[in-house]
């Protein structure tokens, strides 16, 4: 038997138990989704019971979507003549809302609470889409997901932003930011139905930048009221029940101070906190294959970043494992080619890493080799046996050896493959994390180019070469062995 925080259910029967899950939606919601809410979560549940117009602004992971689908899953067993229009960053984002929505309201313990609510068979069931039976004929679904930029259409009687900030809008693209908020006054708050008894609009949120869309509804709600904000402060998380300052210590490790201040103390960024500008790299870029010189008289490198440590496993979204292989010229610049990037067990990371080298002709390996690092460098370079596994170790912050490297960036010494003027979908993954570092969610891929940006810095030397120092009596000489 569940126990919630605003009631204690103990010695209830099955029957009054359901009828308390379809009277309130503070019931239903941690009975639907399968879990106990934390305090947290029933404080966000009491402010969308009394707000027509609200902003939810939460830390990353902490729930906000579940709780609103799960909101979301309530309110049409109350009402199943409501339409629900949900605005997400992109169509993916905003059908897998809409997807977990329609799982909840197929699934048993919603059937228990709202038996009557079905499909509507003369509708599509879909991803995107669907429609529960109704006693009134209505031409709107009852659950519809879109992108910001996609096209209006309908009615809705409840009008959910979700997350309709992101990376690329608000960080990577800054003309993007102004076109999210145009399209949200434009195309969809004209698409609330106010003709309808207590139309009501909410938007859910984490901020990304200081002058995107949540800016503006963080100032609107502080002043008008509908502000739900519950940032974590220090390493006291709001959702206490799951969150403990140690795990809180542990993210910031992880994130890095500026990325974890934007993703749970929700302090958004700033452009001058990140470190590569777009516009280095989109100037940067080469069209198609490796030039055929680079590849005639250059040299093939890459380097690996692992995922396979303790702190990774215990993140909510864990870090990925990442293999970047480039061509470094004779004059220094860095041509990338490969960018692998996935979470899979490290036997398998080895025999990828090993397949990859081989195939492109890697001639040297960087890995990592601060700690127990050491220990999976040497188990890849008995995995890579015709490449050169050269460890690297790391006395520096992430943050500080990637501004070294601003210089390399923007005398555009790194070029990443384009497509018609834009980076190849091949490369987008390592393009966002570079544009948005250090306030993204990852910055796995960052370590790597940085290694190759090192190694293509010291062009014209062997890769393990250090400089020596040599003393005399009265002075000090450097020499750098080739």
């Amino acid at each position: 038997m569940f126990i919630f925080h605003i009631v204690d259910v103990e010695g209830l029967t099955l029957e009054e138990f359901w009828y308390g899950c379809r009277e309130s939606a503070h019931w239903f919601v941690p009975y639907v989704l399968g879990f106990d809410n934390g305090r947290m979560h029933d404080e966000l549940q009491f402010h969308l019971d009394g707000s027509l117009n609200a902003y939810v602004e939460l830390p990353r992971g902490h729930g906000k979507t579940n709780q609103m689908a799960g909101r979301v899953a309530w309110e049409i067993g109350r009402n199943p003549l409501i339409r629900v229009k949900i605005v997400g960053s992109s169509d993916d984002e905003a059908t897998k809302t809409v997807t977990l929505i329609r799982k909840l309201i197929q699934s048993e313990e919603y059937r228990k609470v709202f038996p009557e609510i079905e499909p509507d068979n003369d509708s599509t069931w879909g991803n995107t889409s669907f429609t529960v039976k109704r006693s009134k004929f209505m031409r709107d679904p009852t659950v519809e997901s879109v992108s910001v930029f996609g096209r209006a259409g309908g009615r809705s009687d409840i009008l959910i932003a979700d997350d309709i900030c992101d990376l690329r809008n608000a960080v990577q693209q800054p003309a993007m930011r102004e076109q999210v908020k145009e399209a949200w006054r434009t195309i969809w708050l004209p698409t609330l139905d106010r003709s309808r008894p207590n139309p009501r609009i909410w938007k859910f949120g984490t901020p990304y930048h200081v002058a995107d869309i949540t800016a503006d509804w963080r100032k609107y709600h502080d002043e008008n009221g509908g502000l739900f904000r519950r940032p974590v402060r220090g390493y006291l998380s709001p959702w206490t029940e799951v969150y403990t300052p140690p795990m809180m210590e542990d993210l910031r490790v992880q994130y890095g101070p500026v990325a974890y201040s934007r993703a749970y103390e929700l302090s958004p960024v700033s452009s001058d906190q990140l470190v590569f500008d777009h516009w280095w790299l989109d100037r940067a870029l080469y069209e198609g294959e490796i030039p055929e010189f680079v590849r005639a008289t250059g040299q093939v490198v890459a380097a690996t970043d692992f995922a396979f440590t303790d702190k990774t496993v215990k993140k909510g979204d864990p870090d990925y494992s990442v293999l970047v292989i480039a061509h470094r010229s004779m004059d220094g610049y860095c041509y990338v080619d490969r960018v692998i990037r996935q979470r899979c067990p490290f036997p398998e990371w080895l025999r990828i890493c090993a397949r990859e080298c081989r195939a492109h002709g890697v001639s040297v390996l960087m890995a990592e080799g601060n700690g127990p690092q050491i220990g999976l460098t040497q188990q890849l370079a008995v995995a890579c046996e015709n490449t050169s596994v050269v460890p690297q170790v790391r006395t520096k912050d992430k943050l500080s050896r990637a501004s070294e490297k601003q210089p390399f960036v923007e005398q555009g010494r790194l070029r990443l493959r384009g497509d018609r003027g834009k980076v190849s979908r091949d490369h987008a993954v390592l393009y966002e994390e570079m544009t948005t570092f250090p306030a993204g969610d990852h910055d796995d891929t960052v370590d790597a180019v940085v290694d190759l940006m090192e190694a293509c810095m010291r062009a014209g030397y062997g890769l393990t070469a250090k400089p020596v120092l040599a003393e005399s009596g009265r002075a000090r000489y450097w020499r750098l062995y080739g």
